[in-house]
């Protein structure tokens, strides 16, 4: 899988120092596949590369690695969404249920 290190970019006569930002920063030898064996969801995969494109953008450093980056196929139901009334309303009553507790 491609896409995911991006750690070499810090290489570049243009990067002054490292910038820590609160996002997952891949070391120099992990990819995608070893993300994805450690349960980590492709949309999860997806946002960190996206927060990560953004930074290079601003440095100027992304077109060395845009075509190399591809994200992950993601299913439906690896992505979040808000419960229905009716969810909510069981997720209340099974809450106080001292048998699932």
């Amino acid at each position: 899988m491609a896409g995911s290190v991006i750690t070499g970019a810090g290489t570049d006569d243009r990067v002054a120092g490292p910038v820590y930002i609160a996002a997952f920063a891949p070391d120099a030898d992990e990819t995608s596949d070893k993300r994805l064996s450690e349960k980590i969801a492709p949309w999860s995969i997806n946002k960190e590369v996206l927060t990560w494109s953004m930074i290079l953008k601003k440095a100027k450093l992304w077109r060395q690695l845009a075509d190399d980056c591809k994200p992950l196929k993601t299913k439906a139901s690896d992505l979040g969404r808000a419960l229905t009334r009716d969810e909510r309303h069981l997720a209340q009553v099974a809450a106080t249920d001292e048998d699932w507790g």
